[in-house]
């Protein structure tokens, strides 16, 4: 049974939700690097799990969530000025490879989680 991409985009709501605010506005990105290392992820795709983060705490609702991914309007309110200049690939071919796997899944977002807690204990 093959999945949606609003349900593959809700899912990434959640779990991107899931990590506290603090973690992705950090500006830490070797955080997500070191969390997925088996991944072997580059510096841009990292900064787009920080930029998905952010939006999935700046959206009340995943509907939001999905329709600002899906229209490419992300508020650059608030991006760092690096992440704004990596939106240029389109928010929602980058959400879409995160939501599909190509370069993490919304599961692994909770990895970044654990060792975002367990590097800071």
């Amino acid at each position: 049974m093959r999945i949606s991409e609003k349900e593959r985009l809700t899912e990434l709501y959640y779990c991107l939700k899931a990590v506290p605010l603090e973690l992705w506005e950090s500006q830490d990105y070797d955080i997500v690097k070191s969390a997925l290392e088996e991944k072997n992820l580059s510096f841009e795709q990292c900064l787009f799990f920080h930029i998905f983060g952010k939006l999935a705490h700046f959206q009340t609702l995943p509907e939001e969530f999905v329709k600002s991914i899906k229209t490419d309007n992300i508020p650059s309110l608030i991006l760092t000025e690096e992440e704004s200049r990596q939106l240029q690939w389109g928010t929602k071919k980058a959400a879409k490879a995160i939501s599909k796997g190509s370069i993490g899944t919304a599961s692994d977002s909770l990895k970044i989680f654990q060792y975002y807690y367990a590097r800071a204990a």
